[in-house]
């Protein structure tokens, strides 16, 4: 008997029950979390899926997961999931979004751009005269920011569990092993940035809900993306010395799959953000950092290597 894929992603879950140790609470955010990642804004504006096989199958595999860990918990989905939670594309139908008809007729292929959301009073000015602004990592956990942008910077957390842990006791006077414990939950491993830094957030999509997302009404679409990034990088430096900046893809960490060895504070960030394709450049200073003020570059003007859309 030949069995369907979502019998086969329940049993691959039975056999590593990761979710077992979740209270109701934490369980519930990981299915907003899921549900965040699994949703996308159409061209016509609807609330719809991701597209599978393609990039929607993990995110499909990972609500059968959830659904499966209720069902061993003998509970269906709690009814009362409030969508505060849900970082949710805001519907446009019948109305197409403004965003895809400020680039309707544009053929955008993935992996050749970047792109920089913002309001337009801002995206103007780097644009006509390479005014940016480059924020300290700490500057993100500020309160008033939406949950789409609010993020702790300077650490990253994930949970091990307790079947795959191994944890000694040593005799804290001959150094000697004493034996092992058996933890009865899984264990927070957390990688905290003893320094302050800066970072520079673009994304590497050009997608209808990041508009709302960044409560923006403009972005840049850097076609030269290296060309950017390396002026950008120069123009740090020379302004702050004793500076060195990076740039990468952000990767993205479901913290109940991966080991504590994966954990990098400076590109990783948590799953729950994975939709926003996160491009970022990261300076780190010479010397530990606690309390930095943003910085304004100026580049030079951007229009022989990006373009401006505004919606």
């Amino acid at each position: 008997m030949q069995l369907k894929r979502h019998e086969i992603w329940r049993a691959q879950y039975r056999v590593r029950r990761y979710m077992e140790h979740l209270d109701e609470t934490a369980l519930e955010q990981r299915l907003r979390d899921v549900i965040t990642n699994l949703t996308i804004l159409s061209e016509a504006g609807q609330l719809s899926l991701r597209p599978v096989p393609r990039e929607g199958e993990q995110w499909v595999i990972l609500w059968t997961h959830i659904l499966e860990e209720y069902a061993l918990r003998g509970i269906g989905l709690p009814a009362s999931t409030s969508p505060e939670g849900i970082l949710l594309p805001k519907t446009t139908w019948p109305d197409a979004p403004r965003a895809a008809k400020a680039i309707k007729g544009r053929n955008l292929t993935p992996g050749t751009y970047l792109v920089k959301y913002g309001k337009e009073r801002y995206i103007r000015q780097a644009y006509m005269a390479g005014i940016i602004r480059i924020a300290p990592a700490s500057s993100y956990e500020d309160p008033s920011l939406n949950p789409s942008i609010k993020d702790s910077e300077l650490q990253l957390s994930v949970e091990l569990l307790p079947s795959e842990t191994k944890l000694h006791i040593t005799d804290g006077q001959t150094g000697k092993p004493k034996g092992r414990l058996r933890p009865v939950g899984n264990i927070k491993v957390t990688q905290k940035s003893r320094t302050n830094y800066y970072v520079y957030c673009l994304s590497t999509v050009y997608d209808y809900r990041l508009f709302d997302d960044f409560e923006a009404n403009s972005c840049l679409i850097i076609g030269n993306a290296e060309g950017f990034l390396t002026s950008l990088i120069s123009a740090f430096e020379a302004e702050c010395r004793g500076w060195h900046g990076w740039h990468s893809e952000v990767r993205y960490i479901d913290p109940l799959n991966i080991s504590d060895n994966d954990i990098d504070v400076f590109f990783g960030k948590h799953f729950r953000y994975s939709y926003q394709k996160e491009y970022r450049v990261v300076w780190l200073p010479e010397n530990e950092q606690k309390k930095l003020a943003p910085v304004l570059l100026e580049v030079g003007g951007l229009s022989d290597c990006a373009d401006l859309i505004a919606i």
